[in-house]
């Protein structure tokens, strides 16, 4: 068995999301960052719960669901030494503070954040402070501030996958 590398001979680089496959509606855009070699060959670089941060080949990273690039860029020695990191030293999967997108903006050199655990968390809290502050009934402000919070994560994962 060949064990996955990230390409010495790296000429691109891709952002990647594409559905999860489980959780219905409710589930996340999962991300990942693409190293192609110069013969085509891709491999992604992603961070799940079973596997926490690993190397797929394209096809196993997909898992039969649509892929979505969001960038794609030059080879870049910074991006791949970061990639190289966090793959040498086994990140753990955590959703709320080491998921997928906090990898792929590690390695792409932005800000650590999670998008959708971001405006969810920022949405649904508005929501219900301002709920409180009109003093609404308990059951309104959780009602209310649960819809909020659900119909930003839906809206975040909409511009995740197109």
């Amino acid at each position: 068995m060949t064990l996955l590398a990230i390409p010495k001979n790296t000429v691109r680089i891709y952002e990647l999301y594409r559905s999860k496959v489980s959780g219905g509606v409710l589930s996340v855009a999962h991300a990942g960052v693409g190293f192609e070699d110069a013969l085509g060959n891709k491999v992604v670089l992603h961070r799940t719960p079973d596997h926490n941060t690993h190397l797929s080949s394209q096809d196993d990273f997909s898992a039969n669901q649509e892929v979505t690039i969001k960038r794609t860029l030059a080879a870049n020695k910074n991006i791949l030494e970061r990639a190289q990191h966090v793959l040498d030293n086994g990140h753990a999967y955590a959703a709320l503070t080491n998921n997928c997108e906090h990898l792929v903006d590690f390695v792409l050199g932005r800000e650590i954040v999670s998008e959708q655990v971001r405006n969810t968390t920022i949405a649904t809290l508005g929501a219900f402070g301002l709920l409180h502050l009109m003093e609404k009934p308990t059951k309104t402000i959780l009602a209310v501030s649960g819809l909020v919070g659900v119909l930003t994560f839906l809206y975040t994962k909409k511009r995740k996958l197109q």
